[in-house]
């Protein structure tokens, strides 16, 4: 059995152990902190003002090394913020190996293209990855005793109603792939699809099968390692471990559609998230950008109609490739419901019916503006700004987006 090491643990790094515990009792799982003495020994969700509790939880520092006497890690869930990532996991390299496995889950994007490129360059050695999206809601229960004395560690309140939310997995491609290897997501939808014979027929099948929220899984049950890949093991075991959280309704599903998904989640955040954040230092509630005047809703528009410019075209870039020329008619209808998420009209609708579902809220950004923390403009209009210049695509709103932000934290230091 694989165990797990978590690295993050505050809201959201909180809540999906937690239910990881609930719904595998024996798994091994360690928290990796700064201060493993602060931790509370039980973790606490409320939800709809129902209390659940979960522990048998090992605590160690985070910044530990093989070299202080730490065995290696088989699979690292990483719920840390991005700017943060990169640091935290050059401190666990020497424990972790080519058959680890690392899960991100995280606002924004682009740490895992930073870890490939900076942390582990080289295929060979290179851990698998998982990606992943939530569109859960989490905050520290600071209204409970254990919330107030430990600051919120290991107590969170869970916004999303029950039966809503859901968090979107997928696998990246094997780094060693090679010509003749094994496809991982063939593997994945072969096994537990018996009557999917590649990737395509999965999708079909898939596409055919889905739940009225929009989600279909496979039986990860049936998933079996190969008997010349041994090294798969953490990966299966990971996968299965994700997944069983059924409460939050996650799902493993095609890397590309969790691509889609992170970069729709991308795309809301960059417009709520940043606005609030400039405009009330933290003070101001999601809702304000809609019923201050119309300057907020004209700041929307401009933010909105760029971003799309850049997705279509990120889109567009990645259906025009070699690798969708087999693609099915269930596969190109596919493409164009992911390429109409990025239209403009559907963004800004979308964007708005959150704001008003979220009036009351405070975004994280500005919370962290307000905390006087590092945001994570980085991670997501930066990330727009880097890709508009791969693409050729100008970023005038989102480049004024981030130099503000910056400038806010600057002026706060």
């Amino acid at each position: 059995m694989t165990g797990i090491h978590v690295l993050g643990v505050g809201s959201l790094g909180t809540l999906v152990t937690h239910h990881i515990r609930l719904s595998n009792p024996c798994l091994p799982i360690t928290l990796l902190l700064r201060d493993p003495s602060s931790f509370p020994k039980t973790i606490r969700v409320t939800r709809e003002g129902i209390e659940s509790s979960s522990s048998n939880y090992d605590l160690g520092p985070s910044s530990s090394t093989s070299r202080s006497g730490e065995g290696d890690i088989e699979s690292l869930l990483v719920t840390l913020k991005a700017p943060q990532t990169l640091s935290a996991i050059k401190l666990l390299v020497p424990r972790l190996r080519p058959n680890s496995v690392i899960s991100l889950l995280q606002n924004g994007l682009g740490t895992y293209q930073a870890l490939c490129s900076e942390v582990f360059p080289d295929p060979e050695t290179r851990p698998y990855f998982i990606l992943g999206t939530t569109a859960h809601g989490v905050a520290p229960n600071t209204s409970s005793s254990l919330g107030a004395r430990l600051g919120g560690k290991g107590d969170v309140k869970h916004h999303t109603a029950r039966g809503q939310g859901h968090i979107k997995w997928g696998v990246c491609p094997d780094p060693r792939a090679r010509d003749g290897s094994l496809n991982l997501e063939k593997w994945i939808w072969r096994s537990c699809s018996p009557d999917a014979n590649d990737c395509a027929d999965a999708e079909l099948k898939l596409n055919s099968n889905r739940s009225a929220s929009g989600l279909v899984g496979v039986d990860l049950a049936k998933l079996e390692v190969p008997t010349d890949r041994a090294d798969l093991t953490s990966l299966r075991d990971t996968l299965r471990a994700l997944t069983s959280t059924a409460e939050l309704n996650a799902t493993l599903l095609p890397i590309n559609e969790v691509d889609r998904a992170m970069l729709l989640k991308v795309a809301i955040n960059a417009t709520i998230n940043p606005l609030t954040a400039i405009l009330g230092r933290g003070v101001l509630p999601n809702g304000s950008l809609s019923t201050i005047g119309p300057s907020g809703p004209s700041m929307l528009d401009a933010l909105v109609g760029e971003i799309s410019v850049i997705l279509i075209a990120h889109f567009d870039r990645q259906s025009g490739d070699g690798s969708t020329q087999q693609r099915t008619d269930a596969g190109a209808a596919a493409e164009e419901e992911g390429r109409q998420m990025f239209e403009y009209n559907h963004l800004r609708k979308l964007i708005q019916g959150i704001i008003e579902e979220t009036a009351g809220n405070t975004s994280s950004m500005a919370v962290d503006v307000r905390e006087k923390r590092g945001t994570e403009i980085e991670f997501i209009n930066g990330y727009l700004v880097r890709l508009g210049e791969e693409l050729g695509v100008p970023t005038v709103v989102n480049r004024l987006v981030c130099d503000m932000v910056r400038f806010i934290s600057a002026s706060q230091r």
